[in-house]
């Protein structure tokens, strides 16, 4: 996996894989426009978080903003495979 960083990551609101080296998952950049008053500012949102983990990090270790842990590395999601016959799904 070719894991770039985090400075990089697409804006374009696309979904990739992040990591901070321990823990990965899902995410995308979020900057609703127009930006509703309650949002101080464009964010990166956790999407659909799934617990991959070393076995010291606890579960409640993760949320959907990120305020527990920081990415640095960012990865595009690849292609799924095909199923027999070239039919998807």
């Amino acid at each position: 996996m070719d894991w770039r960083p985090i400075e990089t990551m697409p804006l374009d609101g696309s979904r990739f894989l992040v990591t901070n080296g321990k823990l990965f998952t899902a995410a995308y950049w979020y900057d609703p426009q127009p930006r509703p008053s309650y949002l101080s500012g464009p964010f990166l949102i956790q999407d659909n978080p799934v617990a991959f983990k070393e076995a010291d990090v606890e579960a409640t270790d993760w949320d959907g903003n990120f305020d527990s842990w920081k990415p640095t590395h960012w990865a595009p999601l690849m292609t799924p495979p095909l199923a027999s016959g070239g039919d998807v799904g």
